[in-house]
């Protein structure tokens, strides 16, 4: 009689690991999504503060070359 429930029983207890391992698996892949979207989000944000402190710099020496135009401009 046991060797005719052992198997059925080995079945469901490989059964339930493997789906309970599936799941976690798929846990973490969700978890890593979240981490790459988050990571990805900051380096945007990083991207996007250095771009406005180039064009800030940028402005600056615009007005710097426009300062100096006129001062040459006013020495004449």
């Amino acid at each position: 009689k046991l060797k005719k429930v052992l198997p059925g029983l080995f079945n469901e207890c490989l059964e339930n690991s493997l789906k309970g391992l599936k799941d976690r698996c798929e846990l973490e892949i969700t978890h890593k999504k979240q981490e790459i979207a988050l990571a990805q989000k900051e380096k945007e944000k990083h991207l996007n503060d250095l771009e406005n402190q180039k064009q800030i710099l940028e402005n600056k020496i615009n007005a710097l070359s426009d300062l100096e135009q006129q001062y040459l401009k006013d020495q004449q």
